[in-house]
């Protein structure tokens, strides 16, 4: 038998990403998802159970770029009643550098309903080049037009880094873009 709730599922899905990095509910967004459910990202780890999809998601969106995201926007969707499946593709755009350029990159999901409004599996796929070039893209115009805008160590450090002499970025893929410039950036207390 079909459960026709996928699409109610996926609604309430995509309306929480798309505020999820300015509401910031990690726990609610986690909560969407079974306490078997997977979480695949390239590069990355796998994410098991709504409490560790939640800190995935927080740890992204509270590092560069995440934090520098102004909007996170399904292109398209598409949903498969049979298999019980969802594929989206995701637009993640960052905040205007200063000169009005836009920095954006995106990433196709395919989500696995569980019934019962939850998810059992998300497979997130995207080219790390295009986050790679995104984030240097964006770092440029800041670094040119505002500097003020540019992330501070705490935002760009790996979890557990204390160094002072360099700084790193993670884009959402995984991959760490290296620039001197941040180096001279100092800490602030802003998450």
């Amino acid at each position: 038998m079909l459960d026709r709730g996928i699409e109610a599922a996926l609604a309430a899905y995509v309306a929480r990403l798309g505020r999820l990095h300015l509401d910031r509910d990690w726990p609610g967004f986690g909560g969407q998802f079974t306490p078997d459910a997977v979480y695949r990202r390239p590069r990355g780890r796998d994410a098991v159970g709504p409490a560790e999809i939640a800190g995935l998601v927080r740890h992204i969106l509270t590092r560069f770029p995440g934090t520098r995201l102004a909007s996170t926007q399904v292109t398209w969707q598409v949903v498969d009643r049979v298999e019980q499946t969802a594929l989206f593709e995701v637009r993640h755009e960052l905040r205007d550098p200063g000169d009005g350029s836009e920095h954006a990159a995106c990433t196709t999901s395919l989500l696995t309903y569980a019934g019962g409004g939850l998810w059992s599996g998300c497979h997130d796929m995207h080219s790390p080049r295009a986050y790679e070039e995104m984030t240097r893209g964006w770092l440029r115009a800041a670094e040119r037009h505002s500097p003020l805008l540019r992330p501070t160590r705490r935002e760009t450090a790996p979890p557990g880094h204390q160094s002072r002499s360099t700084a790193a970025s993670s884009d959402p893929s995984g991959t760490t873009v290296a620039s001197s410039s941040l180096t001279t950036v100092k800490a602030t207390d802003e998450e």
